[in-house]
């Protein structure tokens, strides 16, 4: 597939963005690709990252990608990448769930291919909190006497 910097694909526009994408979606909730992934997370150690500490592995030497909050390393992966290695280097050291999502990935890249390449857990980073400005307080007046 091609890579489509954020434009709608071709299922995705005409079946929206629950079409293709919920299809493909699911796969990641997909039993065998849970029990694949528990696998990983054993044989590998489970480990978890910040998004700041992938961000640092972004050179086709050292590529990691996010997926679902999953930690990819699909370095050795670039050569065997059916649509080339300048698609995972656009979204490497990055949170990339929405561009896989958008290609046309087959069960078999999702459930058996992609947990090969686990490294860890993402630790989800906490959202800051915007504080409001405080409404200003009404003067209480004293009520007239009745």
């Amino acid at each position: 597939g091609v890579f489509h910097r954020g434009e709608p694909h071709k299922e995705e526009q005409e079946v929206g963005v629950g079409g293709c994408w919920s299809a493909m979606a699911k796969y990641l909730k997909d039993a065998q690709f849970l029990k694949n992934l528990d696998k990983a997370r054993q044989a590998k150690g489970a480990k978890k990252m910040t998004a700041e500490e992938v961000a640092k592995h972004s050179t086709n030497k050292d590529l990691y990608i996010i997926i679902d909050d999953i930690v990819y390393d699909v370095t050795k992966y670039q050569s065997e990448h059916p649509g080339g290695r300048l698609p995972l280097m656009r979204v490497g050291g990055k949170e990339s769930t929405r561009e896989f999502l958008a290609e046309n990935h087959s069960r078999y890249a999702i459930v058996d291919k992609l947990t090969k390449y686990y490294v860890a857990d993402l630790i989800p980073t906490p959202k800051k909190e915007e504080k409001k400005p405080e409404a200003p307080k009404a003067e209480s007046k004293p009520r007239p006497a009745a």
